[in-house]
């Protein structure tokens, strides 16, 4: 009997030592980090990488918003055809957008050739996004 168990201890030490070396790896800080990069960013790239894919779901949220909105306007426009609610919605858009954008690129022009100024503009998009979102959701909630 005590051969086999030694047999089989031989056959699985070497497996268990691998589980074991990926299971460290895995939990390592280090694996944390490269998993979850945004988490807790620590170079000015990954800040800038994490800042514009803050922006691109923001980005995202807000189109998303604004179609559905768009589209409860325009039903709402069939019935009573002379609000021009849609337009009004559209044209507003269109007035922010650039808005948004003049705001950040100034603002990201007081680090202008700095490191930071990607991150600095980046967030300002993020954020004035994020808001601008909160914005037409809560304006056309109230309305309904």
């Amino acid at each position: 009997m005590m051969d086999r168990n030694r047999a089989t201890r031989a056959i699985l030490a070497p497996g268990l030592a691998v589980s074991l070396a990926l299971s460290a790896l895995l939990l390592s800080p280090q694996a944390a980090r490269a998993a979850a990069p945004c988490d807790a960013p620590e170079t000015q790239v990954q800040m800038n990488e994490c800042a514009g894919a803050d922006y691109k779901a923001a980005d995202k949220a807000l189109n998303e918003a604004y179609r559905e909105i768009l589209a409860d306007l325009r039903k709402t426009d069939e019935e009573q055809p002379d609000w021009g609610l849609a337009d009004a919605f559209r044209d507003s858009q269109r007035a922010w957008l650039p808005f948004r954008d003049s705001q950040c690129s100034w603002e990201a022009l007081l680090v202008k050739g700095g490191s930071i100024e990607p991150l600095i503009r980046l967030s300002c998009l993020a954020e004035m996004t994020n808001q601008r979102t909160k914005q037409m959701r809560e304006t056309w909630n109230s309305f309904r």
